[in-house]
């Protein structure tokens, strides 16, 4: 009676053919996460300045940052995805427009307080930066490090009358005057 059986090298090559398909179908897993984040950061900015807009149509400015509770990020108010953050624009939460503002699906805090570099941005500027050439008070909305781009996102619409306020840090920003 002869047995058939596989082979050694029959086993390894079915193993290998398997290992590299489930690599390949992992990093397009992964790749296709990356960017549903950054579509939900979109939404997020999206929904963000909405609300920035509805608070000031009815209280005729912009809300303050969050520099009280320390949540402040080189600066920002920052909004980070998890309970640990203190607040972010406190203001849109105390209105009612937010039970908790959005921050970034994938931040743990800012990396200057020891978190990763994913971060939503806001900074309000009471009197303005005339020295800057942005005479009037703004404010600045952003996020920082997006996944699947480098540079400026193509949908950034930017702050072009505040000609010298930098938003080189932000893959994705708006700025507006009151």
């Amino acid at each position: 009676m002869n047995k058939r059986g596989f082979t050694l090298v029959e086993l390894i090559v079915v193993i290998g053919i398997i290992s590299l398909l489930s690599s390949i179908v992992l990093a397009s897993l992964g790749n296709a996460r990356a960017k549903a984040r950054d579509a939900r950061r979109l939404v997020d900015m999206h929904n963000i300045r909405t609300a920035l807009e509805l608070y000031k149509s009815k209280y005729g400015v912009y809300p303050g940052e969050d520099t009280v509770a320390g949540s402040t990020c080189g600066g920002y108010d920052a909004g980070y995805k998890d309970a640990s953050d203190p607040g972010f624009i406190p203001g849109l939460v105390a209105d009612g427009i937010f039970g908790k503002t959005p921050g970034d699906p994938l931040s743990d805090g800012c990396a200057e307080e020891g978190g990763g570099d994913h971060v939503y941005k806001y900074e309000y500027k009471e009197n303005g930066m005339p020295a800057l050439g942005c005479p009037k008070p703004f404010y600045i909305l952003g996020i920082k490090n997006m996944e699947t781009i480098t540079g400026a996102h193509p949908s950034s619409p930017g702050f072009p009358e505040c000609t010298g306020y930098s938003l080189a840090a932000f893959e994705w920003a708006i700025g507006s005057y009151e």
